[in-house]
């Protein structure tokens, strides 16, 4: 797998990195002179030959790297799989807005309230900004 199946631990049937993410939570490494480069996409084009719009993981593990895991689409398609799958930011409970920001009010911070309540920066970030008075 272009030598980067060393830097994966198996964890089920998703083959996770286990080096450097971006911010959005996917893997990166030095491809092509770019340090930021997506590793899932480089996997993607190393097995089908072509670079599509989007890399979609059909297992929703942004770290996964698993050839059989990773499907070309599109924006939309890609879309259409966050909502199917529940991982948008409009599925917010009424207890994680509470939570989210009671500890905001306790001057904690958007990544210590992610770290703290286990879910992303970005998500916090959407609590705070649509729910906050």
């Amino acid at each position: 797998m272009c030598g980067w199946l060393e830097y994966t631990e198996p964890i089920g049937e998703c083959l996770v990195w286990t080096r450097c993410l971006n911010t959005d939570g996917y893997p990166r490494a030095l491809v092509n002179g770019n340090a930021n480069g997506k590793v899932h996409r480089e996997v993607f084009h190393h097995f089908n030959g072509y670079y599509p719009p989007v890399v979609r993981h059909t297992c929703d593990n942004p770290k996964c790297i698993n050839p059989d895991h990773l499907i070309a689409g599109d924006h939309t398609s890609n879309m259409s799989d966050r909502r199917n799958r529940g991982r948008t930011h409009g599925h917010v409970s009424e207890e994680e807005i509470e939570n989210v920001l009671n500890l905001r009010s306790k001057g904690y911070t958007y990544k210590n309230i992610g770290e703290t309540l286990g879910i992303k920066y970005k998500r916090v970030e959407y609590i705070i900004n649509k729910y906050q008075q």
